[in-house]
């Protein structure tokens, strides 16, 4: 239903679809003569693409209204409320209930925005009170420390000397009453006077004793008073922590709301910049305008200069680079909106030059193009960048609409804006035999996915997506919602580049259950690199297996912390249907041992079959390598390409790598790289001798060993293969980084010279070779290797 409400200053249309509600508001036109005509152009200037003139129901009060009615002859002290109302079966155009839906989006995230901008707050108050009691703690802290640093120094000192002088009495009264002893054998003093001086020495005696005891009593109260001092600074120690955890606390807090708060005002620029296109693009032009003034004296005289040169056959009118001014928007606008250019379909003004300000009367201009079917240059280049413009002027004017195949805007800054100007295109049915859309690195979000959502359907791309590149784009979880419905909307999507959204695991859900409800048995290739998602997220393809839809043969998990469980996830979900990967990365992923042995067992039970696989960058060890070796040998799984670069292996496991060239495995090998572990020289001469002793000529196209300390005996070692015949496909050689010397380059160089007509690489740099020895290797090669590295 579309309710206008109107009083003498301010009309008010609100219109409701579902839950959602969007209000407008425009001049009033109380005052303003419609007669029959302007109310019809009223009606089908703004609503023509969304219903009939015949299916509206004009109601006032209770009285039908008829399409002739004058406003001014209306009752306003009765009611002033029109109802515009449709039957239940008219279609509403999608862009309409998007608007809808973003605008409610929009109050929503405002009540967001404050709530959050509260508990920033509050988190600022809190923080603020964290900080006054920690300098609270330091102060008491930095007092006792004082305290007990002073009690200890003075008591100490004192108690020590007062405590040594007291020993050197007693040691002194102890000496003399040892000399009187003495004297009283060799004299013949009075018996009794000794007795008296004898007596009163044990009085001084006891006497020093008794304080000795005192001193130590008190020695023992101050190492207690000491200890308590101790316990108490421990106490206000740990306090002093505990409180610096808790500010920490709240100061991640503080940046994670931080945090949040610039990620929602982004989001309601996002929704503001997406409200600001309705006045200006195609099919999202239902906003009123007050100006509905009659057609100037000019018009005439252009309609007849337009009759004399038959311009009104017109399609494209392109005025790039033109002065344009207020008089060229209206004389323009005049001529579209009286009908005297009906065969007008591209109007392109990019690059024009604004004499004035004319922002206002090109919003007003944008609203007769409800009447072309495709979207104008003038609406996009106000809203994408000059790279995006020109492409997209390629796909919709250079081309023949029907022979696009491929739209490729890979890294234009289309951004939210943009893409719903594509989602305009598409919705004209420009171009209905698309099978392939790539927006690698566009900036858009899930508002500018959700639009696209609303169009990549059959009716819009007749053949339906083949492939989809929607890669390096901030879509998060609600993004991944909408790439769900694209999803399920095109049933025979091959190829979906996902990677770098950092949807989670709740974004790979979504896209799972998407291809489930979609049915889609042609999935081939899915890249979802670098999402964050971890091992609760590999659970969810469990669901392709279940429905029998995993028939994925390029799968890259690279980049997402799935670690040992991910991948006994994803074990775990094939079941005892077995699944055969022809591609598998699994580069960083934090796979260790354990889960080399999870993906051994795999193989050895035939579940899993791959062809290439990617491990670099996870620490799976000797130990892992080896059980990964096993598993290979035992299901004679033989890989096309193996990345162990940067795993943390060494030479105890190259036996088990040389067995697989041994027993033949790897004779089909193109790539392998084990580049930066710790492989020594004796080890690498190991595999060639194994190679040699296969004596079967490998398919090995790429070797990288860089960074591993191979001597000149290894590259020797190496260069008898070439010599011999073993490695005729060889292209790629990376040994950069390694400790090979004069003797080994010139042995590898002359192998090469003989036996190849032409090489892309050889890269050798960063290891103990002469000067002179480069220029004699680069002379000899200049005309085999095309990019040489010494």
């Amino acid at each position: 239903m579309i309710n206008v409400i109107s009083d003498e200053a301010l009309c008010s249309v609100s219109l409701h679809f579902g839950d959602y509600t969007l209000f407008c508001n425009y001049p009033s036109l109380v005052n303003v003569d419609i007669v029959a005509n302007g109310f019809n152009t009223y009606l089908i200037r703004e609503y023509g693409d969304i219903m009939s003139l015949d299916d509206i129901t004009v109601l006032f009060g209770n009285e039908v209204l008829s399409m002739d009615t004058v406003l001014q002859s209306l009752d306003f002290s009765q009611s002033n409320s029109f109802v515009f109302q449709y039957p239940p079966n008219i279609s509403i155009n999608p862009y309409l209930q998007l608007y809808a839906q973003e605008r409610h989006s929009r109050f929503q995230l405002e009540a967001d925005i404050e709530e959050t901008r509260s508990d920033l707050e509050r988190v600022l108050a809190q923080n603020e009170e964290m900080q006054r009691q920690n300098f609270d703690l330091q102060d008491r802290f930095a007092s006792l420390s004082q305290t007990l640093t002073t009690s200890i120094g003075v008591n100490a000192d004192v108690l020590l000397k007062e405590n040594q002088e007291l020993k050197a009495q007693l040691a002194a009264m102890t000496n003399q009453y040892n000399d009187q002893l003495e004297m009283r054998r060799v004299s013949d003093t009075n018996e009794e006077e000794w007795r008296k001086e004898k007596e009163n020495f044990k009085m001084r005696v006891d006497e020093l004793t008794n304080r000795i005891k005192e001193f130590q009593l008190i020695t023992a109260e101050d190492q207690r008073r000491i200890e308590n001092l101790y316990q108490e600074c421990g106490n206000l120690s740990g306090k002093l922590n505990e409180s610096m955890e808790l500010m920490e606390k709240y100061k991640t807090g503080y940046i994670n709301l931080k945090r949040k708060n610039e990620q929602l005002e982004k989001t309601r620029s996002l929704e503001q910049s997406v409200n600001a296109l309705t006045p200006t693009s195609g099919s999202l032009n239902f906003v009123i305008s007050a100006d509905k003034g009659t057609l100037s004296e000019c018009v005439q005289i252009m309609k007849d200069e337009i009759i004399e040169h038959e311009a009104y056959e017109l399609v494209h009118l392109n005025l790039c680079g033109s002065t344009i001014d207020k008089d060229t928007v209206n004389g323009l606008f005049c001529l579209v909106e009286a009908g005297f250019l009906p065969r007008l379909r591209i109007l392109d003004l990019y690059h024009c030059i604004y004499k004035e300000d004319v922002e206002e009367l090109l919003c007003e201009w944008s609203q007769c193009f409800s009447f072309i079917d495709v979207l104008s240059p003038l609406l996009i280049q106000h809203k994408v960048t000059p790279a995006c413009y020109a492409k997209l002027k390629h796909f919709v004017v250079e081309q023949p609409n029907s022979a696009v195949r491929a739209i490729d805007l890979r890294n234009c800054e289309l951004g939210d804006g943009g893409a719903i100007i594509l989602a305009e295109l598409l919705a004209h049915h420009l171009f209905p035999n698309i099978t392939t859309l790539l927006l690698n690195n566009n900036h858009i979000t899930e508002i500018g996915i959700r639009a696209l959502s609303l169009v990549l359907t059959s009716s819009c791309a007749t053949q339906g997506l083949l492939s989809l590149s929607v890669a390096e784009n901030a879509l998060e979880t609600e993004g991944a919602r909408a790439l769900s419905v694209i999803i399920r909307n095109n049933n025979k999507l091959q190829r979906l580049w996902a990677n770098g959204c950092h949807f989670g695991d709740q974004g790979l859900n979504e896209i799972c259950q998407g291809l489930v409800e979609s049915n889609n048995f042609s999935l081939a290739l899915l890249n979802v690199m670098d999402n964050d998602i971890t091992a609760q997220g590999m659970t969810s393809l469990k669901l392709l297996f279940d429905y029998g839809l995993f028939q994925i043969k390029d799968l890259s998990l690279a980049n997402n912390p799935i670690g040992d469980a991910g991948v006994a996830a994803f074990v775990a979900g094939i079941g005892g249907n077995p699944c055969a990967v022809d591609r598998l990365y699994l580069r960083n992923t934090g796979i260790s041992t354990q889960g080399m042995q999870t993906l051994s067992e795999a193989l050895d039970a035939g579940v899993l079959a791959v062809k290439e696989l990617g491990l670099s960058s996870n620490a799976i060890q000797n130990q892992g390598l080896t059980s990964l070796c096993e598993g290979l040998s035992r299901s004679k799984n033989a890989l096309s390409k193996l990345w162990l670069y940067d795993t943390g292996i060494d030479d105890s496991s190259m036996i088990s790598l040389s067995q697989l060239f041994s027993e033949g495995l790897f004779d089909s090998l193109l790539l392998l790289d084990i580049a930066y572990n710790q492989i020594s020289d004796t080890a690498f001469s190991s595999i060639c001798s194994a190679i040699m002793d296969n004596k079967a000529t490998l398919a090995l196209k790429e070797l990288w060993i860089g960074g591993c300390p191979i001597l000149s005996t290894g590259i020797i070692m190496f260069a008898s293969l070439i010599s011999m015949g073993l490695l005729q496909n060889l292209t790629v050689l990376c040994a950069d980084m390694c400790s090979i010397g004069d003797d080994g380059v010139l042995c590898l160089a002359k192998a090469i010279a003989g036996k190849y007509d032409e090489m892309e690489q050889l890269n050798v740099s960063g290891n103990d070779i002469s000067e002179e020895v480069k220029e004699e290797v680069k002379e000899q090669l200049k005309s085999i290797v095309l990019k040489i590295d010494i």
